[in-house]
């Protein structure tokens, strides 16, 4: 029997909306339109249904330095300005920095991207070009090499109303917060390698924050040299009764100094929060306005694991399994000379706070050496310890088991009880009866035994 070929249907047979349907599926599976709207050309009817709706099938035109001329070819489509992918920006080529700063303010009504890294050299001219209005701006990724401008106050116009993502890179804004009160759609806010002329007190800061209620990410990132210009603490932000809410933060970044970072987590409330990562410059750190910001997140996600890494030095909080954290914080201190001094004092500040934490990995990271300069004061060790007085399960990789076995025989001699007091299993990566370590834990395990609070020794594949 023959099958009989099926009869096509004509293109011409379908309504707009159903071909407008079509394009829209295909534009959102291929970001390649313009061999679609090429073929289209032969039916001027299908052609107009794609052209006449930019908005609804997010048609944009790529504009990089290298296309100047092209553009009357096209509708007046919205355009993208820099090298069209903000998530992989590269450094511009020079030559063709005027094609660009004279494209943004002649064009400035259709952008609605913009994304560069600007030679130092030109980045003066580049936010002068960007002092109009941009009504249409949604992403902006600027970041400037080497040399710091300022960013004047009709930046962007002053205002920038659809805007929805904001990374500055090496560019000082002061005026930050009071354009920051007309992009109330923003969702993503970077602001990276914040010069001292770029100084925002943490009041204002937090004021400005506060009326971002679409806010998801939140990064800030300092200068080194910023410490010469911080001025003196205002330690009455430490008592401040109300808090400006980020009702959708989930995640924050921070690098920089934690006197700054007290005085703004004072002042904010993230409820939402299950994502943040801090690095912060110098050793000697007080946080206690850290700790009391994460115990507001953590109301229906708090941690059950923390895993202090040797190597960073880092300290990583997270719920459930690491691949699938509902929460998860990253601090990192100062350099590798004096870790476990530095780790001792950050968890002493912060876990008090956290007494959900049952789960606790102690080791390094496989990744750099290791700089041991304070390893063998047994004391120490106990000090890093003893914040964790919930902890059940204990995780040593080899070369910190070697370490703290002696520390916990210490506890036996001493008597002390305070430290790990609801600990009820080690595990190691490495298991040798004969081996002094194991003498050392099996000394202590023993030692708990006697107390009534038995404590069960396995192996931990560390890998898996």
């Amino acid at each position: 029997m023959r099958c009989r070929p099926t009869q096509l249907t004509s293109i011409d047979v379908l309504p707009d909306e159903v071909l407008l349907e079509i394009f829209a599926f295909y534009v959102r599976e291929s970001p390649a339109w313009i061999p679609l709207v090429h073929v289209c050309q032969r039916r001027r009817s299908t052609a107009a249904i794609v052209l006449g709706s930019p908005r609804y099938l997010y048609l944009r035109l790529h504009w990089v330095p290298k296309t100047k001329g092209k553009l009357d070819v096209w509708p007046d489509f919205p355009l993208v300005a820099g090298d069209g992918d903000l998530s992989d920006l590269g450094n511009v080529d020079s030559n063709c920095m005027n094609n660009v700063i004279a494209l943004l303010p002649e064009h400035s009504k259709r952008v609605c991207e913009i994304g560069f890294v600007v030679p130092s050299k030109r980045i003066s001219k580049t936010l002068a070009a960007m002092e109009v209005s941009f009504p249409e701006l949604t992403d902006l990724w600027l970041s400037s090499t080497h040399r710091v401008p300022v960013a004047p106050d009709s930046f962007l116009g002053g205002s920038a109303p659809r805007l929805r993502s904001l990374h500055l890179g090496c560019i000082a804004f002061p005026e930050l917060p009071k354009f920051l009160s007309s992009a109330t759609h923003l969702v993503s806010l970077s602001l990276q390698t914040i010069p001292p002329s770029g100084y925002i007190a943490p009041e204002a800061m937090a004021a400005c924050l506060s009326t971002l209620t679409s806010l998801k990410e939140l990064s800030l990132g300092f200068e080194y040299s910023f410490l010469q210009a911080l001025p003196l603490r205002n330690r009455h932000l430490a008592s401040a009764a109300t808090y400006s809410v980020l009702p959708a933060l989930t995640y924050f970044g921070f690098l920089g100094f934690s006197e700054y970072l007290e005085d703004l987590v004072a002042l904010i409330d993230a409820p939402q929060l299950y994502k943040f990562n801090i690095t912060f410059f110098e050793f000697t750190i007080d946080t206690p306005q850290l700790a009391l910001f994460i115990s507001r997140t953590t109301r229906s996600k708090a941690p059950d694991t923390a895993k202090v890494v040797f190597g960073g030095p880092w300290v990583i909080l997270t719920s459930r399994a690491f691949q699938q954290a509902r929460y998860n914080a990253e601090i990192v201190y100062g350099g590798r000379d004096r870790q476990l001094s530095s780790l001792a004092q950050v968890c002493s500040s912060l876990l008090p706070a956290l007494p959900t934490l049952e789960n606790l990995y102690i080791h390094d990271t496989c990744l750099l050496p290791l700089a041991w300069q304070d390893h063998s004061d047994n004391m120490l060790w106990l000090r890093l310890l003893h914040p964790f007085t919930h902890v059940k399960n204990l995780y040593l990789c080899k070369e910190t088991a070697s370490r703290i076995g002696p520390a916990l025989q210490e506890l036996n001699r001493n008597g002390m009880i305070e430290v790990l007091p609801t600990l009820e299993n080690i595990f190691l990566d490495e298991f040798h009866p004969s081996t002094p370590l194991q003498e050392h834990i099996d000394q202590f395990v023993a030692a708990r035994q006697l107390s009534g609070r038995p404590i069960a020794i396995s192996r931990w594949d560390r890998i898996r």
